[in-house]
């Protein structure tokens, strides 16, 4: 059964308690209001973008920081093997790219973000940046 993103806003609302969350369901790059948020949450996200570089472009203008959490290439060691071989080797079937700590920083960092902080967590990479635009 699919769970639409509606369905689970609708949840989120029903389960807080908090009157200074607001939810939205869109598009982040056009459809949120024209206002900067102090963090923007990339969990499992930037991993199935075609065309990261312009999504971490576009984001200077929603967002101060970003939490990234990605999976990690080199959580696996099998990963390296599959690739030689040239096999499937991502975690997940519609990933566009997978991860490791440089190629992470080397793409945030030339889209004019700086990075903070970098963790290995549970097989992903956790990263916080900061917008230098």
């Amino acid at each position: 059964m699919l769970i639409s993103t509606k369905n689970l806003v609708g949840q989120a609302k029903a389960n807080s308690n908090n009157k200074n969350v607001e939810f939205i369901v869109g598009d982040v790059t056009s459809d949120l209001p024209s206002k900067k948020y102090d963090l923007g949450i990339l969990s499992h996200v930037i991993e199935h973008v075609d065309d990261v570089d312009a999504f971490l472009i576009k984001l200077h203008g929603v967002a101060k920081t970003l939490l990234i959490e990605v999976p990690d290439f080199n959580a696996d060691p099998l990963n390296r093997v599959r690739l030689e071989m040239g096999v499937d080797f991502y975690s997940d079937g519609d990933h566009v790219r997978e991860y490791t700590s440089e190629t992470l920083g080397e793409q945030l960092e030339r889209n004019g973000w700086t990075i903070r902080s970098v963790r290995h967590r549970n097989g992903c990479i956790v990263c916080i940046a900061e917008n230098r635009i």
